[in-house]
């Protein structure tokens, strides 16, 4: 297979994540009880995303040979770890882990080997890397509070722990969108 055709579905995929994800939150129980529809939404997201990061992760290997190589790696592995969490409300933890590792390490990690990386956007580094500070923010202010995202301890900590999430998921569904239409640009040159 080409690498261009891989380009291709890399893209593809990425759009079926962006729909998924949008689709998994208008379907998204509040109570936090995950439904057939929210695993199945789960896995289309972690699958199309081990084919867009790989598909990403050629397009920068030449000219960011160990950061792209250190974000499919991060990709592959909290995409694992994702879709295992999603098997029983037991590996739920193993799976929010995972979906950290993507959103904290794999976006910013991509996002500086696309500095790198000729006739990517440097806006679509930026985001990137603002993604997984963002998811990092995120990360300590839920640290900070004791809680989790759903059940913080202190509800006065509410609007920083959601805001953070939300910087750093749109961030992220935003970044695999525009890395999305990049590789479809890429698989037509």
């Amino acid at each position: 297979m080409s690498t261009k055709s891989i380009y291709r579905i890399g893209g593809v995929c990425g759009i079926v994540v962006v729909v998924a994800t949008f689709a998994l939150f208008a379907t998204t129980d509040p109570s936090g009880n995950r439904s057939l529809m929210t695993h199945i939404l789960s896995w289309i997201i972690g699958l199309g995303s081990l084919v867009l990061f790989y598909a990403a992760y050629l397009r920068c290997r030449e000219s960011a040979p160990l950061f792209s190589l250190l974000a499919l790696i991060a990709g592959i592995g909290g995409n694992a770890l994702f879709l295992f969490g999603t098997f029983s409300p037991s590996f739920y933890g193993i799976g929010d882990f995972g979906e950290t590792l993507v959103l904290m390490l794999a976006a910013p990690l991509f996002g500086i080997a696309y500095f790198r990386t000729q006739g990517i956007s440097r806006i679509l580094a930026v985001i990137g890397i603002l993604t997984g500070v963002a998811g990092l923010a995120n990360s300590l202010v839920i640290k900070m509070d004791g809680g989790s995202w759903s059940a913080p301890n202190d509800p006065a900590n509410l609007p920083a722990i959601m805001g953070t999430y939300l910087a750093f998921v749109l961030g992220y569904v935003i970044w695999v969108g525009w890395t999305s239409a990049h590789l479809l640009k890429s698989s037509k040159q």
